[in-house]
């Protein structure tokens, strides 16, 4: 039997070839399965086959052997395709993405970032996701475009193009020489996020490494909206914010001051409390997305949080704000 069937005669719940985490269980449905493997893009984890169905049936369903080892099987799965050629994917992908008015229109009219922030970072648009997909499709085979993340197979292993939907916007991260190595996309009409699948390394979206202090956020938008605010790039997004992402950052800088700043709900509020409560070094710290506006937005951060909802993110805060500034300025 295949992975699916298998799980299917386990009586595991999935959603195609997606099904719930199981060290985060409220997260649901984010544990992608492949042909050579699983991951989990709320927790991080990845599994050979195998381990995952002895995980899903407590250890009773797959013996394992105990010289196993799982980072053999991380190794085998993640390293499906070498970070050359998918950079070369990506950045094909990347010059078929359109510099359309759109994005401009939606970043800054509907959203308030800075539109020279826009160009600066060098976000996209696709309006016709199936133009890039018949383009790409012909200059590379199925197998390596599954690989690159791009694309993906369906529970009948009909080929589809899995990644982008149609009018949505491309935000692309770049490696030190300047290459795309991962996006992250809004769809205008669903309002979902969606990136590449099954990738080697987990990527952040980084403003100035250089500096000393770094505000930590989940999303892009976030950064955008903090650099909006303050004319600042000391910013790094996680675009999963979870500790062990955390974790990673401040292992690749050990030197910097971290101070993440989650988004002020329930899932932010959870994160805050567990950095406040466990950070073992001085290098992490969490604040409270409020106190972050106290301190960047002195003069309007009051009258604009008595607007807000209950639970709200940076980039609520700055549609807020430049709505009640238009409303200022109208008036005179």
């Amino acid at each position: 039997m295949d992975i699916l069937t298998t799980l299917d005669s386990m009586g595991v719940k999935r959603r195609g070839r997606k099904i719930s985490c199981q060290n985060n269980h409220d997260s649901s449905f984010s544990l992608h399965i492949y042909d050579d493997g699983a991951k989990c893009f709320s927790c991080g984890a990845s599994y050979s086959h195998r381990q995952l169905l002895s995980l899903l049936g407590g250890g009773r369903h797959v013996p394992f052997n105990d010289t196993f080892q799982r980072e053999k099987a991380e190794r085998k799965f993640r390293n499906a395709l070498l970070k050359s050629e998918r950079v070369k994917i990506f950045s094909d992908f990347y010059r078929l993405c359109e510099n359309s008015s759109k994005t401009k229109s939606y970043l800054s009219n509907r959203r308030g970032i800075n539109k020279d922030l826009i160009s600066y970072y060098g976000v996209k648009f696709i309006s016709n996701p199936k133009s890039i997909s018949q383009t790409l499709r012909q200059r590379y085979d199925k197998e390596t475009l599954i690989k690159s993340g791009l694309f993906g197979v369906s529970k009948r292993e009909f080929f589809y193009f899995s990644f982008f939907e149609k009018n949505s916007i491309v935000f692309p991260f770049f490696d030190k020489k300047n290459r795309p190595v991962y996006f992250q996309t809004r769809s205008l009409e669903g309002k979902t996020f969606l990136k590449p699948t099954g990738m080697v390394e987990h990527h952040f979206f980084y403003g100035n490494i250089f500096s000393m202090q770094l505000y930590v956020f989940e999303s892009i938008i976030d950064c955008l909206s903090y650099q909006t605010l303050t004319g600042k790039n000391n910013f790094v997004a996680l675009n999963t914010l979870n500790v062990k992402n955390i974790v990673d950052l401040h292992k690749r800088f050990p030197d910097k001051k971290l101070v993440v700043v989650p988004d002020f709900d329930c899932a932010g509020t959870t994160v805050y409390n567990h950095i406040d409560n466990n950070s073992k070094t001085d290098k992490i710290q969490a604040m409270s997305l409020p106190d972050l506006l106290k301190k960047i937005d002195k003069e309007n951060y009051a009258e604009t949080l008595s607007k807000l909802d209950l639970e709200f993110d940076l980039n609520d805060y700055l549609i807020k704000r430049g709505n009640d500034e238009k409303k200022r300025n109208n008036a005179f």
